[in-house]
């Protein structure tokens, strides 16, 4: 009980000294001030009684959108068209905010600048970054067809959105030479408009925005038809910087420089665009071609660029049945690139520093090098990644999924690496592969490898059933456990000399000869129902347990040595994975 006040109100929020009011109740003197209003948020000072509060708190609707401002002079006396030379000059034109939700506000206004050299320049200013953005959104109402800007700058979450125009024969072009914000802003491309960004119109329009171009008239022959057409020219420039988000609908039109720099903005394209030779995306930044997006030139899903680089958690993503190139992509701290279903060749592909790599069903993965330092590769099922050149290193983990293939006339190497699992249909096709200092490798049904050298080294390593390894030399050591399925073949053919090359990671104490199967301290090993052939011999040594189960045949054409420390067990029991299980059950040694 307040003093003086014989009924208060818990949302009563009077100013101490002002006259407060209760149904039934005189007015008092209230020299105590209260919390704010517990169910509205009224700020302290407002008259706030039991009928305001039944009126307002009851119904309290969303804020409207911000008012249209313009600003025209024949010149200005700042030092430069600078916005920090013109921080004195204040607009604000932000949506209003919903009753009790400043988080909820209405669409902001439109503020237009033309004073001097400082001209034709959009400025849209949401006022919270963390409003709602989709669905409230700024407007260009008039029905024009062009419309050329120096400038678009949005602040602060303010969204510009290009809608499609009334009439059913008509579209929306809106050039400027900048599209640059706190990187918080978003532009928004509906059906029959475009958006060219560091474009002009050449010549310069003499108005900001015009109906229609002027008409040209041509006629073939003298009794052909006259083809009436209506024309624009525009220059572009070499490079642009933009710090602000595009949304591109399908059926809409972006027209890009040849190099762009994105900076902690996302383009999702699903409309046509022109694609830039060179790409850089930084800090977040995100670049996103949708299934239905098409080159702006050619109309097809097929886009090259020259340089793709991405630093500090960018993403590239391409999705549906785009075709890609990329001469040379890097990326670089936390970069993401995604691919779905897409064709995506690349030159020469460097990641390093927490890199995610995910390639998604139905994809193809080529190029000349893949080279991933840091993070993860993923990838899904019916996939086909073909690099000559491909290197993995200190890798949290590499997922395959079902029916992938990884191909290419140059080595495969894995090295430093949480773990790598594939699924059935799995095939390696490459020279060499190297894996080594890994954790794991669990790989399931339909195993398929061949080349010349398979070295894996360091970790377990697991397969289902069906494995047909096919190689020049095999080198299995160092490794805590190693577990075939069943029907495992193992070939090992001898290469003349000058078609087998030298092994570069053979050491003095390993036998890396030509034709050989080396298995040396490899733990706990088991298979069932295993063949084996080697023309340059078979090399079981080190402190190795192999468990048989089924018919076993080892065969070597030269060489077989079995030491003491290496034990070949077919009375059953056995190791399944990483020695835990029941094992396997009792085989037989021809």
């Amino acid at each position: 009980m307040l003093a003086g006040c014989s009924t208060p109100l818990a949302c009563c929020v009077q100013t101490a000294g002002l006259a407060c009011r209760t149904r039934g109740s005189p007015p008092v003197k209230v020299r105590t001030r209260l919390a704010k209003c517990h169910c509205c948020s009224t700020t302290e000072g407002t008259r706030h009684d039991s009928v305001v509060h039944a009126i307002v708190c009851a119904h309290a609707g969303s804020g409207g959108s911000g008012g249209r401002i313009a600003l025209y002079a024949g010149r200005h006396s700042f030092a430069s068209d600078s916005w920090v030379d013109w921080a004195p000059l204040r607009f604000a034109a932000a949506g209003g905010a919903t009753y009790g939700n400043t988080a909820d506000a209405g669409a902001p206004g439109t503020i237009y600048v033309d004073a001097g050299s400082r001209n034709r320049t959009l400025l849209l200013d949401a006022g919270d970054p963390t409003r709602l953005q989709a669905v409230r959104y700024a407007l260009i109402p008039e029905q024009v067809s062009t419309i050329a800007l120096r400038e678009i700058r949005l602040l602060r979450g303010a969204h510009l959105r290009l809608v499609t125009p009334n009439s059913p024969l008509a579209s929306l072009l809106v050039s400027t030479s900048s599209l640059n914000g706190d990187t918080s802003g978003k532009v928004s491309l509906a059906d029959k408009t475009g958006l060219a960004v560091a474009t002009a119109p050449a010549p310069a329009l003499a108005d900001v925005a015009q109906t229609d171009a002027a008409l040209t008239f041509a006629q073939l022959s003298a009794v052909s038809p006259w083809a009436v057409t209506t024309t624009r020219t525009y220059t572009t420039e070499a490079i642009s910087a933009v710090q602000a988000s595009v949304d591109a609908d399908a059926g809409s039109s972006l027209l890009l420089t040849p190099a762009v720099n994105l900076n902690a903005s996302q383009f999702d394209i699903s409309g046509a665009f022109s694609c830039p030779t060179s790409l850089l995306l930084q800090n977040g930044a995100g670049w996103s071609i949708r299934p239905s997006a098409t080159h702006i030139g050619t109309g097809t899903a097929v886009f090259t660029m020259q340089n793709l680089t991405m630093l500090r958690g960018a993403a590239f993503t391409v999705a549906g049945a785009s075709a890609v190139t990329v001469r040379n992509l890097t990326s670089v701290t936390g970069g993401t690139v995604s691919l779905s279903a897409s064709v995506l060749a690349i030159e020469s592909f460097v990641g390093t520093g927490m890199t995610a790599v995910t390639i998604g069903d139905n994809a193809a993965f080529s190029g000349t090098t893949l080279s991933v330092n840091g993070g993860s590769v993923a990838i899904g099922s019916n996939v086909l990644v073909a690099f000559p050149n491909v290197s993995v290193t200190s890798t949290s983990a590499i997922t395959v999924g079902n029916n992938v293939s990884v191909v290419g006339n140059g080595p495969l190497l894995v090295s430093s690496s949480g773990s790598l699992v594939a699924g059935s249909d799995f095939t390696l096709t490459k020279p060499l592969i190297s894996v080594s200092n890994v954790v794991s490798i669990n790989i399931t049904d339909r195993f398929s490898a061949s080349g010349t050298a398979l070295e894996v080294t360091g970790g377990g390593l697991r397969t289902g059933d069906d494995v047909n390894m096919a190689f020049a030399s095999i080198n299995i050591s160092a490794t805590s456990y190693a577990q075939f399925g069943q029907r495992v073949a193992i070939r090992v053919t001898a290469l003349s000399p000058a078609a087998y090359p030298v092994w570069a990671n053979a050491s003095a104490g390993r036998y890396a000869l030509n034709g050989s199967f080396i298995m040396q301290s490899a733990g706990n090993v088991s298979s069932g129902n295993t063949t084996l052939l080697a023309d340059g011999g078979v090399f079981l040594t080190g402190v190795t347990t192999w468990s048989l189960q089924g018919v076993t045949n080892l065969t070597s054409v030269a060489a077989f040595v079995l030491d003491t420390n290496f034990t070949l067990d077919a009375t059953g029991g056995g190791y399944t994975g990483d020695g835990s299980g029941a094992g396997m059950g009792p085989g037989t040694l021809a």
